[in-house]
């Protein structure tokens, strides 16, 4: 039935539909699908078949032609989305060009704009993760955090520009890493290398910088404390130079001192990796 210029529905249940050239391309349809709402000029534009998809501001949810349960609100919000699935993205251009997305949650300018293939992620500020395109299963909350993630996959950044080179090396580069603070593990200790790959890395504290030296690509770093240098792979480091407490693992060895004591361990067998804490005599 022709409901008023603006927009046709047919073999449809509950659709509700508000703007210019809404539904499908050439009809103006939404065809077969229930439970729809479409409100703002050219929404939904490609949309058929499907169910329960909100789209409400200018060209939201444009290309929509496959699967179900995605929300787009924003002009432009997830315009590209063709067959993703339980999408939420909420802000101009958000989620722009999520193709193949299932499940991810993108909230703020550009948050995840490039998800092409960007599955069960969070993305929180403007421009987080937003060159994320076939990364998966991380979290970044800040603006621009994890902003470069294209190919990094299970990587975790709270506040604004944290993490925000990793991923962007080259496939499967930087998985596993953890970044919390302001620039929290943008670059190396000389600001000359910005950290695009790695494993299993963690930076807690504003300004934390990885100790590499060459490409930039630590392996299993801790650094803790606002403005603190790692030592490169491998190394825990606690604190500014003055209070640094450093702990270098080599495989299963562990050596360090510390203000506390010292923190030793020689395995017996080549796969124990477990340290013991030996605190220093009593006065």
């Amino acid at each position: 039935t022709w409901n008023s210029p603006l927009g046709r529905q047919c073999c449809h249940n509950e659709n509700v539909t508000i703007g210019y050239g809404l539904g499908n391309t050439a009809t103006a349809c939404v065809t077969y699908g229930n439970l729809n709402t479409l409100i703002g000029n050219y929404s939904g534009r490609l949309q058929r078949a499907y169910n329960f998809d909100t789209a409400i501001g200018h060209t939201a949810g444009c290309c929509w032609c496959a699967n179900w349960g995605r929300t787009a609100i924003g002009a432009e919000a997830n315009i590209c989305g063709r067959a993703n699935t339980l999408n939420v993205s909420v802000g101009r251009c958000a989620g722009y060009c999520g193709w193949w997305t299932y499940s991810a949650t993108n909230v703020g300018y550009k948050a995840q704009a490039r998800g092409g293939y960007a599955c069960y992620s969070v993305s929180v500020g403007g421009g987080a993760q937003c060159s994320s395109y076939v990364a998966r299963y991380s979290t970044a909350i800040g603006d621009c955090a994890l902003w470069c993630n294209y190919y990094g996959y299970y990587n975790t950044a709270i506040g604004r520009q944290a993490g925000k080179c990793v991923g962007s090396y080259g496939w499967n580069q930087g998985c596993g890493m953890t970044f919390i603070g302001y620039c929290a593990g943008v670059c190396a200790n000389s600001f000359s290398y910005p950290i695009k790959s790695g494993y299993n890395s963690t930076y807690i504290g504003n300004c934390t910088r990885s100790g590499q030296t060459n490409s930039c690509s630590p392996y299993y770093e801790t650094v803790i404390g606002h403005n603190t240098v790692g030592n490169g792979s491998y190394s825990v480091t606690i604190g500014m130079s003055t209070t640094t407490q450093t702990c270098s693992v080599v495989g299963p060895l562990i050596r360090a001192v510390d203000l506390l004591g010292t923190c030793s361990y020689t395995p017996s067998r080549t796969h124990e990796t477990r340290p013991r804490l030996l605190l220093p005599p009593s006065a």
